[in-house]
Order: structure tokens, then C-alpha cells, then sequence
């Protein structure tokens, strides 16, 4: 995998040597630098071009990269370029949006979404968005938002987007059977969209057991025991108010909200199925720490805010046994309800079937 790593690296950096105008070939390699964990290059890389050339895609990826870092006022400052290029694209306001209200800017941002909605009317994920905002609107702008999803021929995304968020605002008017009704229809039809099969995480979950049983009798080695920053894993089913408890710790000095991170379990699955001893399981910790790496250094704690790692509870006090771990826990009902209302753009894939979404809560509390 390294060599292939570096062989298309060498192929990218050849590629912009040929011709460094290409925005496309930047872009691409960013994207390569990212999924490979090498994000502080991908910034660089993007700014290097950004520093010779105007480009809008540039600036959108720029802004997207820096924001999945919490690096938010940099993500505001190159959307805001952006902008400047296009300010009559509703994505691109869509994307500003959220990065206000990641901001807590909650009033902006519902300026900026009606804004997109005006530019875009029955602009789906920005009725979503103002839906979950708890934003009121008016029974003749429902009347028109039901209208135009009985109509033919709309695009299908953007109509569930525009489903779910009928729903939210029927909700609102305590109108919970018509919302309901909504609700059901536009998971059920996001679900036939996408690829899901429940019995990857009951591997997923028989691998981590294995994992642990493998190395409950580790002992950490000096070298790893000195690590300066100390991770708090923030755990839980999603919806169970993670991102709160998150929001309030790192609201103190010495800890950095790092938010949703994937570092965790892209680590550990490098376990499964292999024989582990301790340079492997050193080697998981290394690369873990490496990667968070790219977030800022002068706080004394961070926060991996990734509900779904409580399928590695039991495996975190053994190799961090500085961390600490909070599981949030919520009302099952309410908890179990707010997941099938909401919409995931990732990883949450049993959130649109009720039978699904029950199967996952069983091994959870198993």
C-alpha cells in the first residue's frame, strides 16, 4: 500500500510539474493527499495554486478541508472568496451556511439559507436545514412545498431533501401523523438509494471482540506513555447529544474540539483478521496520534466526538489508558426517533429503515 501510495504521489507531482495551470490535477491530488491522512500538504497544495490563480473549486475544496479541520474562520475566509466569484450559486451558499451556524451563528446562517432558497426555489437540503433550525414558515409556502413534491418528475435527492423537510415543519404545526407519513416515505425512498448490509457490522462487531480478546493483557510501552495531549472519546448512539457535551468541554481552555474523527477506526480495522502483538498494536496508537496531528498542538486535551467508536469501548482504556471516555446516553425513544428524522450524508446508513435502525440498537447494547 505505501508503495502504491508513493508511486501516486510521484505521478501527481510529475502531472503539476507538466502543467501547473490545471486546477483539476490540484484538486485531484488534494483529494489523494486527504484520503491518505496527509491533510496539512492538501491545504498547502491548495494554496500554493490558490496564491497564482482565482478558482472557484479551489476555493470551495479549500474551504471544505479547513472546516473538516474546525479550522473555521480560515473555511469562512476562502467561502467568502468564493463567493465573491459566484454569489449567485445556492450550493455554494448552502456550504456558507452551515459553516456560520458550525459557528454559532444561527441567525446569519438562516439568512444566508433563505437567501439560497430565493436564488433556488424548492432548494431541498436548505429547507432540510432551516427545517432542523426550527425555523417557522408559513401554511401557504407548506401548501406549495407539498404541491411541488406531488408533481413528476423532480429531481429524486432533492426531493427527499425537501420531504424531510415537510416533515420537520409539519412536525412544528404538531401535525405528527401527515409528518409522520412524510417522514416514512422520503427514508424509505433515500434507502433504496444507497448500499447497506447489517451483517458487516456483525463481522465488524466479532472483530472488535476478537481484537479484544487478543490484547487485554497489554501493557503500553514507555515511549507511548508519554504522550502530552491526551484524547476524551466522546461516545454514544448518534443523536444522543454527543456534539453538546462535546460543544460544552472544549468550550474550556486547555481542550480542542476536534469533532467527528474516523482516525480510530481506520486503525483498528487494519486489525481485523490479522495476528496482533504489541509493535502492532504500538503502530495502531503511532498512526492514531499522527493523525490528529494535524489539529492544534497547544491544548492539553482533544475530543474524538465519533459516536459509532463505542464499538471500541472496551478497547480504548487498553490503548490510551490516559483517555477518557464519556458515553452519552438519551432517552431510548427520543434517541431512536431523532436518528430516523434526520438525514446522514454518511456512515449512519441503518438510520432509514425502523427494523434496521432497531437491529443496530441491539448491538449497541450488547
Amino acid at each position: 500500500k505505501l508503495n502504491q501510495e508513493e508511486k501516486a504521489y510521484n505521478s501527481f507531482q510529475k502531472a503539476l510539474n507538466l502543467d501547473n495551470q490545471n486546477a483539476l490535477i490540484y484538486i485531484n491530488f488534494a483529494n489523494f493527499l486527504r484520503e491518505n491522512n496527509r491533510t496539512a500538504e492538501a491545504i498547502k497544495v491548495l494554496k500554493e495554486f490558490h496564491e497564482r490563480i482565482e478558482n472557484i473549486n479551489i476555493l470551495i475544496l479549500l474551504s471544505g478541508i479547513l472546516r473538516d479541520i474546525r479550522d473555521h474562520n480560515e473555511a469562512l475566509k476562502y467561502c467568502g472568496e468564493a463567493i465573491k466569484l459566484d454569489g449567485e450559486n445556492p450550493n455554494l451558499l448552502l456550504i456558507f451556511a452551515v459553516i456560520k451556524l458550525e459557528m454559532g451563528e444561527k441567525k446569519e446562517s438562516i439568512k444566508i439559507l433563505n437567501r439560497a432558497i430565493q436564488l433556488k426555489p424548492f432548494f431541498g437540503p436548505a429547507y432540510r436545514l432551516l427545517s432542523l433550525l426550527q425555523f417557522k414558515i408559513e401554511e401557504d409556502v407548506l401548501n406549495e412545498l407539498e404541491k411541488y413534491l406531488s408533481s413528476p418528475n423532480n429531481e429524486e435527492i432533492n426531493s427527499i431533501h425537501l420531504g424531510l423537510a415537510l416533515s420537520g415543519f409539519l412536525e412544528q404545526k404538531q401535525k405528527y401523523k401527515k409528518s409522520f407519513i412524510y417522514l416514512k416515505k422520503y427514508n424509505s425512498l433515500y434507502r433504496k438509494l444507497i448500499k447497506y448490509n447489517q451483517n458487516e457490522l456483525v463481522e465488524k462487531f466479532q472483530n472488535v471482540k476478537n481484537i479484544y480478546n487478543s490484547i487485554k493483557n497489554y501493557k503500553e510501552s514507555n515511549s507511548l506513555n508519554e504522550q502530552e495531549i491526551c484524547p476524551i472519546f466522546v461516545l454514544g448512539m448518534p443523536r444522543s447529544s454527543t456534539s453538546l457535551v462535546e460543544q460544552i468541554i472544549s468550550s474550556h481552555s486547555k481542550i480542542f474540539g476536534c469533532g467527528e474523527l474516523v482516525f480510530l477506526e481506520e486503525e483498528l480495522s487494519n486489525l481485523f483478521n490479522q495476528k496482533i502483538d504489541s509493535k502492532r498494536i504500538d503502530l495502531v496508537k503511532r498512526n492514531y496520534f499522527s493523525k490528529t496531528g494535524i489539529f492544534d498542538k497547544s491544548f492539553n486535551f482533544f475530543t474524538d466526538k465519533n459516536p459509532l467508536n463505542f464499538f471500541y469501548i472496551g478497547l480504548i482504556p487498553i490503548l490510551f489508558d490516559k483517555s477518557r471516555i464519556i458515553l452519552c446516553e438519551r432517552n431510548r425513544m427520543d434517541n431512536l426517533y431523532s436518528i430516523y428524522r434526520n438525514f446522514f450524508p454518511s456512515r449512519i446508513d441503518f438510520s432509514y429503515d425502523l427494523e434496521e435502525l432497531k437491529f443496530f440498537e441491539n448491538l449497541y447494547i450488547e
